[in-house]
C-alpha cells in the first residue's frame, strides 16, 4: 500500500475513530471530519487543518479506496474501508486509529486511550492484537527502541513507512526530562464556550499532577442538549467529555479519584449507577450523588465532576 502522509493519517484515523465512538453521526460531514481533526483532545500533534486541506486529503484517500462518500445524504458524508483495504477487525482498528491520532504509545496506554473504540480484557490481551499488526502482510505496527530511563517499549504505525527513530528519541527525551525544581505549573484547558472569559472559568485545570474538571452538562459537539429526558444518555455523555478534558491533560480514565454526580431527580440515581459504573466498575473512585432543585439548563437531568491524580492509575 502506498505511503500515507500526515493529514491522510489523521482524516483516515478519525473517521475509524468516529465510527465507533460516535456511530450515530457517522458517517462524517467534511465539517465534522474537519473539526474531528483539529480537536484539542486525543491529538497529537494538535492541528489547524483548513476544510481545503480536509477535503484533499479524502480525495487522496478514495483514490485509494481507503474511503468513500457514503450516499443517501443531502450532505455529502464519508466513512472509511480499512477493514476491507487491510482485513483488520475490531482490535485492531483500535489499536491502530490511537496510534494514527495520539503518536507511539506503550501498552498501557494504548489499553487506555483505546477503550470506547474497544474493551481489551488485559494487557496480555493487548500484546496479542500488536503482535498481530506487526506481522501482518504488509506490517502495520513496529516496535520502538527502549529508551534509557524509560521501563516500557512504545509502538508506532508504519502506514507512513518507518518512524523517524532519531525524532523519536529527541522528542521523548524532552517530554521525560526532569524539571529543575519540585514543578507546580498550571496549565488550563478552556471549551470554547463564550462564557468562560465573562464567568472566569476553564474547562479543566491541572497543577502539577492533579486535575480537577469542571462541572460538565450533556452538550453535544454543536452545544446542543443530548439525550433529552434519557438520564443515560445525558450521564454518558458528561463522563465523555470530562474524560476527553482529563485526556487532554495527560491524564485517562485510570487516574480518577473523584466523581461527583448532581442529579434533578432523584429516581434517576440507579440509572446513572449504572452508567458510572460503565466507566469506573474496575477503577472505583471516590464518588458522591446528590439530588439538586433545578439546573442552569432546563433540559439537563445531571451534571459532573472529576478530580484526577496522573500517573496514579498506571498499570
Amino acid at each position: 500500500m502506498k505511503e500515507l502522509n500526515d493529514i491522510q493519517v489523521r482524516v483516515l484515523g478519525c473517521l475509524m475513530e468516529k465510527k465507533e465512538t460516535t456511530p450515530d453521526q457517522y458517517p462524517l460531514t467534511l465539517n465534522a471530519l474537519r473539526n474531528a481533526c483539529n480537536q484539542k483532545s486525543s491529538r497529537s500533534p494538535v492541528t489547524n487543518y483548513s476544510e481545503g486541506d480536509v477535503g484533499h486529503a479524502l480525495r487522496e484517500l478514495e483514490s485509494l479506496g481507503l474511503v468513500s462518500e457514503a450516499w443517501g445524504s443531502r450532505v455529502a458524508r464519508y466513512e472509511h474501508k480499512v477493514p476491507q483495504v487491510l482485513g483488520l477487525h475490531s482490535p485492531g482498528m483500535a489499536l491502530m486509529a490511537t496510534l494514527m491520532l495520539r503518536g507511539p504509545q506503550t501498552l498501557g496506554e494504548l489499553k487506555n486511550h483505546s477503550h470506547r473504540m474497544h474493551a481489551f480484557d488485559d494487557l496480555d490481551d493487548v500484546q496479542y492484537a500488536v503482535q498481530k499488526l506487526a506481522t501482518h502482510e504488509p506490517p502495520l505496527v513496529i516496535a520502538l527502541p527502549r529508551l534509557a530511563g524509560l521501563k516500557e517499549e512504545r509502538f508506532a504505525h508504519l502506514l507512513s513507512g518507518e518512524p523517524d527513530i532519531a525524532q523519536y528519541e529527541s522528542l521523548a527525551r524532552k517530554a521525560n526530562a526532569p524539571a529543575a525544581g519540585p514543578s507546580l505549573a498550571r496549565k488550563n484547558i478552556s471549551s470554547g464556550s463564550p462564557y468562560e472569559s465573562v464567568v472566569g472559568f476553564s474547562r479543566a485545570v491541572r497543577v502539577g499532577n492533579t486535575v480537577v474538571v469542571s462541572g460538565t452538562g450533556p452538550i453535544g459537539p454543536e452545544g446542543e442538549t443530548v439525550g433529552h429526558g434519557d438520564i443515560a444518555t445525558q450521564m454518558r455523555r458528561c463522563l465523555q467529555i470530562s474524560i476527553a478534558a482529563l485526556e487532554e491533560l495527560g491524564g485517562c480514565r485510570q487516574d480518577v479519584i473523584r466523581t461527583r454526580t448532581y442529579l434533578r431527580h432523584r429516581e434517576d440515581w440507579e440509572a446513572a449507577s449504572h452508567v458510572h459504573g460503565e466507566f469506573f466498575s474496575e477503577i472505583r473512585p471516590a464518588s458522591t450523588m446528590l439530588q439538586v432543585a433545578s439546573m442552569i439548563d432546563p433540559d439537563w437531568l445531571v451534571e459532573t465532576e472529576m478530580d484526577a491524580i496522573i500517573g496514579s492509575g498506571a498499570d
